[in-house]
């Protein structure tokens, strides 16, 4: 779980996200992990990890990649905000 923490992944439809952590739903138990988007604005998103894992249309739903500079700065600017 842990090395998807602070990794970027690109959704099968396209889109850029970064984890930020992996949390425990009070309630259930089950992992989630929580990303933000790479896109203005930013918005805080948490998913059930098995969901994360899962492939959606025959593929990965999401996979690793090696970041574009506007996305380190991107997420360095909203870090910096908290």
């Amino acid at each position: 779980m842990s090395a998807l923490v602070k990794k970027f992944f690109r959704h099968y439809k396209g889109k850029y996200y970064y984890v930020c952590n992996i949390s425990t739903h009070t309630e259930t138990n089950e992992k989630l992990v929580n990303y933000i988007n790479l896109e203005l604005p930013i918005n805080y998103w948490s998913r059930p990890l098995l969901m994360w894992n899962d492939l959606a249309d025959g593929r990965p739903r999401f996979t690793q990649v090696i970041p574009f500079v506007d996305h380190l700065k991107t997420v360095q600017e909203h870090l910096n905000k908290c």
